[in-house]
């Protein structure tokens, strides 16, 4: 065997020997991906059937003395379908209770959220209730931890539960 063909052998094994190598972390992946996905499914089960709204929010004080809100929801979906909220409800909605609450219930929240964040406090929590686009009314319990994240930013840990 010539010394080409014998080149061309030992980099055709070596081109298997990595494909081969390849497939099984691609299998692998796909099995961590896989666990993973059960996992996501089994807690937001977990979360329908305690009828609970996870979310974070980072906070911004204002020039004016309020705060900017940026909310995530863990779940838009679950929480759209446990409690009757709008359709256009994203994961990113930082109006989900503007949306749902009577003036006088987003008046006091805002009042009480505020001046938590504003004393430095470590949370805090607050009853209200909700309207829903079916116009049932849901009272509402919201018990939130405050974090300092970042000068002058806050991150907001908070859940909410059907009372």
């Amino acid at each position: 065997m010539d010394l080409n063909c014998l080149l061309l052998a030992s980099l055709a094994a070596a081109l298997a020997a990595a494909v081969v190598v390849l497939w099984l972390k691609a299998n692998r992946l796909e099995q961590q991906l896989k666990s993973q996905r059960q996992r996501d499914d089994m807690l937001l089960r977990v979360i329908a059937g305690a009828r609970c709204i996870l979310w974070d929010a980072s906070v911004k004080e204002q020039a004016d003395g309020t705060y900017k809100w940026k909310l995530h929801i863990l779940s838009p979906e679950i929480t759209r379908r446990a409690y009757g909220l709008s359709p256009e409800l994203q994961d990113d909605d930082s109006t989900l209770w503007e949306l749902h609450l009577p003036p006088d219930e987003l008046r006091k929240m805002n009042a009480v959220s505020s001046k938590a964040l504003s004393q430095g406090a470590d949370g805090y929590h607050q009853d209200f209730t909700i309207i829903g686009p079916d116009g049932q009314l849901r009272r509402m319990r919201e018990e939130v931890q405050i974090t300092c994240v970042a000068p002058g930013g806050v991150g907001v840990c908070p859940s909410s539960k059907s009372r």
